[in-house]
């Protein structure tokens, strides 16, 4: 018996904490910038090490979030924040300004870009194994990202990520809108115009407010992913929308989707 072709499907897919790990990298210098930190000023300070560190963690994730409400572009904002925090240190303690001391945070925090961590640590796991399948299987991929234009394409080509995701369908873009999720829907229908039934869109992504929401508007359903509590990032806020889960299904990774496609579940 022959095996019978999948109906073409639209799957969009997020880039950031989806497909690869960024938050981590933004975790992490983030703390190589506090022991920076704490080297250069605690010296002066009275409190105990665990009281420096943790106040220490607090101040600068809420000045990162503060900056996110005018900078949402990670890579002017990031090493933006560590700047500004060792000017606020060092005002605080009283120390004069250094402009090399300066420049180490600054360097910190472009170290959130360095194109050699997404090398080395690749997609997350069976990422490639569900984009092969699903490419294999004749479904249309997307891939729907928002930051700085040239990062985000950096990352793109450093990932391999070209191999399944055609250049007219990977959208960089500031925000991420019901329109622009309507736009990808319209263009998908127009290139499987001899489709008699318009089969289910799927957005997919690591946060429901920027991924999921914006798609449900256009008629898409979700399949959103839980990230590790350790890297969640402190901008990203937790929405207060109560989730449809007849048109969202929440999983714990990428393994996980894999499971639901070749289950047949994802229709």
């Amino acid at each position: 018996m022959m095996r019978q072709t999948p109906v073409p499907q639209l799957f969009v897919f997020d880039l950031d904490d989806t497909l690869m790990q960024t938050t981590i990298d933004y975790a992490r210098a983030r703390d190589a910038l506090l022991r920076f930190a704490f080297e250069v000023f605690c010296s002066k300070d009275s409190r105990s090490l665990d009281e420096i560190n943790d106040a220490m963690i607090l101040e600068f994730r809420e000045l990162d979030r503060t900056r996110s409400q005018t900078l949402d572009n990670g890579f002017i904002r990031f090493p933006g924040t560590c700047a500004e925090y060792y000017r606020i240190l060092a005002a605080r303690y009283q120390m004069a300004h250094d402009p090399l001391i300066e420049q180490k945070f600054l360097a910190l925090g472009y170290e959130v870009f360095n194109p050699s961590h997404w090398a080395e640590r690749g997609l997350i796991d069976d990422a490639r194994e569900l984009l092969t399948k699903l490419k294999q299987d004749g479904h249309h991929l997307m891939l729907c990202t928002r930051g700085d234009e040239t990062v985000q394409t950096m990352k793109i080509k450093v990932l391999g990520l070209e191999e399944f995701f055609e250049d007219p369908d990977i959208f960089i873009v500031e925000k991420k809108t019901e329109e622009r999720f309507q736009r990808m829907m319209a263009k998908f229908r127009m290139q499987h115009a001899l489709i008699s039934e318009y089969p289910t869109c799927w957005s997919i992504g690591d946060w429901y407010d920027a991924d999921i929401a914006p798609a449900l508007g256009a008629g898409f359903k979700g399949l959103l992913i839980q990230r590790d509590e350790q890297y969640q990032n402190p901008i990203l806020e937790k929405s207060e929308i109560k989730i449809d889960r007849s048109r969202v299904t929440i999983v714990r990774d990428v393994s996980k989707i894999t499971t639901l496609y070749q289950g047949g579940r994802l229709k």
